[in-house]
């Protein structure tokens, strides 16, 4: 049974805006117990946004939770590894799809 939350591959994909604003979120994940919470310190983070904009923000923390442990460690390392540039929205777009292709709507 606990192998199932490193092995079981959901379908979990997300826009590139909801990438952008993970990339934007500075998560922190240094234990493995903080990548099994992923989705909770995505909420401690983005409080202000979940009272701005609620949908968009639990949507978002819903596809975390439901990804495996492996998934969100993936994902981390693609978050943690990419800068994103405050002005230019189509290169942002262009580095998202590349790296993120695996977890986009495609």
């Amino acid at each position: 049974m606990m192998i199932e939350e490193y092995v079981e591959q959901k379908s979990v994909l997300f826009t590139i805006d909801e990438i952008v604003f993970l990339c934007n979120s500075k998560l922190i994940c240094k234990e493995l117990e903080d990548f099994r919470e992923l989705h909770s310190q995505f909420l401690q983070k983005n409080l202000k946004s979940l009272k701005e904009d609620e949908k968009f923000t639990i949507d978002i923390y819903e596809k975390l939770k439901s990804i495996n442990l492996l998934q969100k460690y993936n994902l981390y390392t693609l978050l943690e590894n990419t800068t994103l540039s405050n002005k230019k929205d189509d290169e942002n777009k262009q580095i998202i799809q590349h790296y993120f292709r695996n977890f986009l709507y495609k």
